[in-house]
């Protein structure tokens, strides 16, 4: 009896350690990338970011996946492009991003800041959206839709340490 308890204590520990494993190597780590204008991107490591040939002069990023972007004022405002996005960050601001060329969606989420958000495919209804905090633009290509939103920006104060904030304050 006691020998099928530590068989059993052993197969069930030997389970566990591969399943750590096994998630270890699904569960995207956290990444900073720091720019040269001041700019901090902060991501899942299955994302892409890309600054444009020359940045920061032109101010452009490539974006593919889950990114948060703190972007400090600058004379020319910041263009982050998507599969689906067209993105013109003005003055300081900081938003989210997820938006995974192999999802049929993408979101922007203004936590401060000024975001204008347009489609970057050709549309029929092409009006932009103009965010500032609390408010959040939604597109799926798909379905031929963009639409505008709001949230809580308190929603992204337990990852405030992650943009170097301090959350109490």
């Amino acid at each position: 009896m006691r020998n099928n308890v530590l068989s059993a204590g052993a197969g069930i520990a030997l389970l566990a350690a591969a399943l750590g494993f096994w998630l270890h190597g699904r569960i995207p780590a956290m990444k900073c990338l720091r720019l040269p204008d001041g700019t901090q991107a902060f991501y899942r490591s299955d994302s892409v970011i890309e600054p444009g040939k020359g940045f920061p002069h032109p101010r452009k990023l490539l974006v593919d996946g889950d990114v948060l972007l703190k972007v400090p004022a600058a004379g020319d405002p910041m263009i982050v492009a998507t599969r689906l996005f067209l993105l013109t960050v003005s003055g300081e601001s900081t938003l989210r991003i997820t938006a995974y060329s192999r999802e049929a969606g993408e979101q922007v989420e203004v936590v401060c800041g000024d975001v204008l958000a347009r489609k970057n495919y050709p549309s029929k209804f092409d009006e932009p959206d103009h965010l500032a905090a609390g408010q959040m633009s939604m597109v799926n290509r798909t379905i031929e839709l963009m639409v505008k939103g709001s949230f809580t920006p308190s929603e992204f104060s337990p990852g405030a340490k992650i943009i170097g904030e301090d959350p109490g304050g």
